[in-house]
């Protein structure tokens, strides 16, 4: 089953997100729209400025995007 039902806020740890996307079948993939969006996003937690992009898909049709802090570790879906 495709979960759709919210966006994924760092209620988590970002290595017990990609566990939980890993359990419902989401795969590594890249969207170049979304990866230049995230370049110019900062974290909501730290400050840290150029936050990492991650995307991830089932099949191709379900698309989540993450972006992710590497000081931290917080993400948020996008």
């Amino acid at each position: 089953m495709i979960d759709l039902t919210e966006i994924r806020y760092a209620d988590r740890t970002w290595h017990e997100e990609l566990e939980w996307l890993r359990a419902k079948g989401y795969r590594p993939c890249h969207n170049a729209l979304d990866a230049l969006a995230a370049r110019d996003f900062s974290c909501g937690r730290c400050g840290e400025a150029g936050v990492d992009y991650h995307g991830y898909s089932i099949a191709g049709v379900v698309l989540r995007s993450y972006a992710v802090c590497h000081t931290c570790g917080h993400f948020i879906e996008f």
